[in-house]
């Protein structure tokens, strides 16, 4: 996915047309000598990385609630007929899957002064936290596009990583 979301947004924003599978390589060549490297290396790169990633997201969401979206800022997106209309299913599924790993913070017990109390915390307070900002940012992007027109949104674009 990574080696086709950078082709397209390279191809538009710098007009440079490469095959997918040279970015894909390079982000794995990219991961393997920071993998190789240092730890602190790549837990500091990682970090810059997320914190761009966080701050992004969240200037989307700002100029959402800002803007109004669509049909204003509406709370309908949280009415129980809405959570139980479609397929269930399948969101209780990504949202298993968009939550593993969690459980890595148990790998830290050794670096951690009080691993019994220190370690369940973490765990907890990273799930809420995430969960809280992945619920808050896909909240924002319903306001956005609009309870209505979002699905159609989505089916009309011939890229759908064009979304992400």
């Amino acid at each position: 996915m990574f080696g086709t979301a950078a082709r397209m947004l390279l191809l538009q924003y710098a007009g440079i047309d490469l095959p997918w599978y040279l970015y894909a390589l390079l982000a794995v060549v990219l991961v393997a000598v920071l993998g190789y490297r240092q730890v602190d290396l790549s837990a500091k790169i990682l970090s810059v990385l997320v914190i761009c990633e966080y701050l992004a997201v969240l200037v989307l969401d700002a100029a959402i609630l800002r803007d109004g979206g669509a049909h204003g800022v509406t709370l309908g997106s949280f009415t129980p007929a809405v959570a139980l209309s479609g397929s269930p299913a399948i969101a209780i599924l990504f949202c298993f899957a968009g939550f593993m790993g969690f459980e890595a913070t148990t790998i830290y017990g050794e670096e951690a002064r009080d691993p019994e109390r220190t370690i369940p915390r973490a765990t907890y307070l990273s799930v809420l936290l995430i969960g809280g900002f992945y619920a808050f940012s896909l909240w924002c992007l319903v306001v956005g596009a609009g309870a209505g027109q979002l699905v159609a949104h989505l089916r009309s674009l011939p890229d759908p990583t064009r979304f992400l």
